[in-house]
């Protein structure tokens, strides 16, 4: 790797560990040491009989993704999304291709300034709105100065070539456990209509922190067909199963 891609990660790695706070979500799975999958005896059903660690990704009763369906308006601000192309720590983790963010991209939600930290996507999309389920969604988490957590997915949807996805897309054929610098367009990754659907819930992958403050855009992003199979020749079926709404209540910013 060149010396200058060896400085960013760098870069990368410390305004990575100076976001965290004792709030912050707890390390993946991969990096306590127990291994989980999507499929089989170590699959989802079982994430919580694998560690201890992971005993909130059955016992916990606001977990994420959820089905949404007739979520009830509320007047408010939509949120403020303030991406821009820069650099990022690209890494595939043996579930996604995360992309680590360097400072500056920030998402605003009831005058709460979020700063964005990572990005990866699920093969079909993890949460369904109205009965559907897209073939794919990207998360993207950010972190606010007192350690609150927001998750804004975002649905990818087939349709027309998208020039700013592709350099993500680029980087989906990464070998598990290798990484990479790349420059990503993150304002083109997200829709230019911000309104969103909001409700409580916790990460999607094991050790299922709850607490999370979530948000999904209420419109998709169009991907090729070709970029679509990218994603699918990556990771296909790194989905969890929606999980019950229990009590929670579903919100969306109230059109217009």
């Amino acid at each position: 790797m060149k010396t200058t891609s060896v400085a960013l990660l760098s870069v990368l790695a410390v305004a990575a560990c100076s976001s965290q706070t004792a709030q912050s979500p707890a390390p993946t799975a991969s990096k306590q040491g127990v291994h989980w999958s999507y499929s089989g005896e170590d699959g989802p059903e079982f994430w919580g009989d694998l560690s201890p660690a992971f005993a909130e990704c059955s016992m916990g009763d606001a977990q994420s993704p959820i089905e949404i369906a007739d979520p009830v308006e509320v007047q408010r601000p939509v949120p403020v999304i303030d991406y821009q192309e820069q650099p990022a720590q690209v890494l595939n983790n043996g579930h996604s291709i995360e992309a680590t963010a360097g400072p500056g991209g920030t998402l605003t939600v009831d005058g709460v300034d979020y700063a964005l930290v990572r990005m990866h996507f699920h093969t079909p999309a993890e949460n369904v709105i109205d009965g559907l389920t897209y073939p794919a969604e990207l998360h993207f988490v950010h972190e606010s100065e007192s350690g609150e957590v927001a998750v804004l997915g975002v649905m990818l949807e087939e349709g027309a070539d998208n020039p700013g996805m592709q350099p993500y897309v680029d980087s989906l054929d990464l070998p598990e456990g290798a990484q990479d610098i790349v420059t990503l367009s993150w304002d083109e990754m997200v829709p230019d209509d911000t309104r969103t659907v909001r409700f409580p819930g916790s990460l999607t992958t094991p050790d299922c922190t709850g607490g999370l403050n979530w948000l999904v855009a209420s419109t998709p992003v169009e991907v090729s067909a070709a970029q679509l199979q990218s994603f699918r020749d990556s990771y296909d079926g790194n989905a969890r199963p929606v999980q019950p709404l229990n009590d929670r209540e579903v919100t969306i910013d109230a059109a217009g």
